[in-house]
């Protein structure tokens, strides 16, 4: 059981709910407006009233189960689509237009997760930073070697080493931002692929 508080301007309150099934551990919102939230399950905030309600087909009690328990991981594409991690490693893309569900990945366990404009997805994991194309579901490394440690800045991302990366982001030049948590830096990977 966790409890979210949510300040809404129209409302002009601050509103605390219950949410069953976990704790709040990831927020995004899409380009509609809408905000979603893993917590036990995936959720989705009203602002007219400040209230959670469960999203049909990927919350607990619903079906069918990417549900099962979620992580630490969510994001959303240019499209509204919600791509999150469940307990079962496995990246899912939840498609709010159609209500379906579809397996992008599996045998991860990502802590953080971005969609680029072209539909390709990063997720960080274990020092190190993927990204998985929109044609092909096998996951590239893009930054970190693996091993736990600050080193590589002004070489090739692949081979710098990082420290528990957990958020992420792009600008408008394809550079990616790396929230190098254990090293208290935000690293910066190019398009050409350096750190």
């Amino acid at each position: 059981i966790g409890t979210l508080a949510v300040f809404s301007p129209g409302l002009a309150t601050v509103k605390a709910q219950t949410i069953l099934g976990g704790f709040p551990s990831a927020m995004t919102t899409t380009p509609d407006g809408k905000s979603f939230m893993l917590s036990g399950g995936l959720w989705e905030y009203d602002p007219a009233t400040a209230t959670l309600a469960p999203v049909a087909g990927v919350s607990p009690g619903n079906s069918p189960p990417p549900y099962a328990g979620f992580g630490y991981a969510l994001a959303t594409d240019a499209s509204g689509s919600i791509y999150f991690e469940n307990a079962n490693a496995e990246i899912h893309r939840f498609d709010r237009a159609t209500q379906t569900d579809a397996l992008i990945a599996s045998n991860l366990s990502p802590t953080s997760l971005l969609v680029d404009p072209a539909g390709a997805i990063y997720f960080a994991q274990q020092n190190q930073v993927f990204k998985i194309a929109p044609n092909n579901r096998t996951p590239v490394l893009v930054a970190g070697n693996g091993t736990k440690g600050f080193a590589g800045d002004g070489g090739n991302a692949a081979q710098a080493e990082l420290a528990y990366p957990w958020g992420l982001a792009l600008d408008g030049a394809g550079n990616l931002y790396i929230a190098d948590s254990d090293n208290n830096r935000i690293r910066k990977g190019d398009s050409a692929g350096f750190i």
